[in-house]
């Protein structure tokens, strides 16, 4: 396992790799550098900086979650998101064959491994509030500003 951190709105967004996949990317990381840079740390530090720069907008380095059938699901669902766009929480619960289950779309947001990768900050509530964040709601308002570019 390999740890790697990245400047980004106005604070710093950490990742991990472990065989040769990314599994973690987190807004306030919990761990310092780890190891040196490898072609996967590059590729994903560059695409992570892109994406925070309105350069690139569909993340594609290799990635590995280990979460619930519900939760790979909701993570499938969210890449379907298109930028710059936002669905509710049961709007997303519709689509993944579950209408009655829009809280716990929102706790598989909450516990997406890969945030930016599965752009969980496009599901706001259905009165149109933010909702939650794992990286805080005032980087969440920024992602979904800066994809309206």
């Amino acid at each position: 396992m390999s740890y790697h951190l990245v400047q980004g709105f106005n604070n710093t967004i950490g990742f991990e790799i472990q065989n040769n996949k990314v599994i973690l990317i987190e807004f306030n990381p919990s761990k310092t550098i780890s190891d040196e840079d490898t072609p996967l740390s590059v590729l994903t530090n560059n695409q992570i900086t892109e994406y925070l720069s309105n350069k690139l907008m569909v993340l594609s380095f290799p990635v590995e979650t280990k979460v619930s059938h519900f939760t790979s699901l909701v993570l499938a669902e969210l890449r379907n998101i298109p930028v710059g766009e936002t669905i509710s929480y049961q709007e997303l619960a519709v689509k993944i064959g579950f209408p009655n289950a829009s809280r716990a779309v929102g706790k598989a947001c909450g516990r997406n491994p890969l945030p930016l990768y599965y752009p969980c900050h496009r599901v706001i509530r259905k009165d149109g509030e933010l909702g939650g964040f794992s990286g805080g709601i005032k980087i969440k308002k920024w992602l979904l500003d800066l994809e309206k570019k």
